[in-house]
C-alpha cells in the first residue's frame, strides 16, 4: 500500500514539473516570439529555418548584384546620351557651316567648336561608377580615353572583353558596352573635322558623325534593353525576398495573441493540477 502511495507522489510531483516547465517555454514563447531559443529545442523547425535562410542570404546576393548593375547601366545611358547629344550638335555644326566652310575664319571657327565637342566626349567617354571606368572593358582602373599630339589623336587603354553579372542561378547579363566600338567613330570625326582643310574633308566629318551618331542609338538600345532585363530580375528578386522571409516568419514566430492564450490556459492547467495535487496529498497523508 505505501509503494502505491511513493508512486501516486512520484507521478503527481512529476506531472506538477511537466507543467511547470510548459508553462515556461510559453513564457519564453510569449516574450521573444519565437517557436525555439535554440535548435536542440526544434531540431526539425530549425533545419527549416537554417535552410530558409540560406535561401534569403542567396537570392539577398543576387539582388545586391542587380542593384549594382542597373546602377552601373544607369551611368552607361547618362553618358551615351549626352555623347549623343555632342554628336547631334557636332553633326548640325557640320551641315549649317558646309556652305561657307571655305572662309579661313569660317572654318577656324567650326574646327574651335569641334575642339571643344572633342574634349567634352573625351571626359564623357572617361565616365566612372564607384570609381571603375565604365567604358574601359575590363581594363577597369586604367583611363580607356587620352587625347596625344600633334598630331592629334586618341588613344583607347581599354579592350572589348565584356562583364558578366549574375543576376539569378540560371540568368546573367553584360553590364558594359564596348567603349572603342562606341565611341571611335566620333572621336575620329571630330579629330578629321578639326584637321580638315577644305569642303571634301567635312563631308567625310559630316558623313563619318552620322554613322557615329547611328552607332550610338543602337547601343543606347542595347542598353536600356538590358536595364529593362535587370529591373525585372530586382522585382523578382524582391518577391522572392518577401515570400522567403513570410516562410521563415511563418517557420520561427508565434503569434502574439495565439502564445498569450496558450499561456493562460496553460496557467489555469497549472493551478487545477496543483489543486487536484494538493486534495490528493492531502487524502494519502489522512490514510
Amino acid at each position: 500500500m505505501r509503494l502505491t502511495n511513493r508512486m501516486m507522489v512520484d507521478n503527481t510531483l512529476q506531472y506538477i514539473q511537466d507543467n511547470i516547465e510548459r508553462l515556461d517555454q510559453l513564457r519564453i514563447h510569449a516574450g521573444s516570439t519565437k517557436i525555439f531559443q535554440k535548435a536542440s529545442d526544434d531540431t526539425t523547425t530549425a533545419n527549416a529555418s537554417l535552410s530558409l535562410n540560406s535561401s534569403i542570404a542567396a537570392n539577398q546576393a543576387y539582388l545586391d548584384s542587380a542593384k549594382t548593375t542597373y546602377e552601373w547601366m544607369d551611368i552607361n545611358e547618362m553618358a551615351l546620351s549626352a555623347i549623343e547629344d555632342l554628336a547631334i550638335r557636332a553633326l548640325d555644326l557640320s551641315q549649317s557651316r558646309m556652305p561657307e566652310v571655305l572662309d579661313p575664319i569660317s572654318l577656324d571657327s567650326l574646327q574651335t567648336e569641334f575642339e571643344a565637342i572633342l574634349n567634352q566626349a573625351i571626359d564623357v567617354a572617361n565616365s566612372q561608377f564607384e570609381g571603375d571606368y565604365v567604358f574601359a572593358g575590363t581594363n577597369i582602373h586604367t583611363e580607356p580615353f587620352t587625347v596625344n599630339g600633334p598630331p592629334l589623336s586618341v588613344t583607347y587603354n581599354g579592350d572589348d572583353k565584356e562583364i558578366i553579372r549574375n543576376l539569378g542561378p540560371s540568368e546573367n547579363v553584360t553590364v558594359n558596352v564596348d567603349g572603342q566600338a562606341v565611341y571611335r567613330d566620333l572621336l575620329n570625326s571630330l579629330i578629321d573635322g578639326i584637321n580638315g582643310s577644305d569642303i571634301s574633308d567635312l563631308e567625310i566629318v559630316t558623313r563619318d558623325i552620322q554613322i557615329a551618331l547611328d552607332t550610338l542609338k543602337q547601343t543606347r538600345t542595347i542598353n536600356k534593353a538590358r536595364q529593362r532585363q535587370v529591373l525585372s530580375a530586382i522585382d523578382q528578386g524582391e518577391e522572392t525576398d518577401f515570400s522567403l522571409q513570410a516562410l521563415l516568419f511563418q517557420n520561427e514566430d508565434v503569434s502574439l495573441v495565439e502564445a498569450l492564450k496558450n499561456l493562460q490556459q496553460q496557467e489555469i492547467t497549472y493551478q487545477t493540477v496543483v489543486e487536484v495535487a494538493s486534495r490528493t496529498l492531502a487524502t494519502m497523508g489522512d490514510c
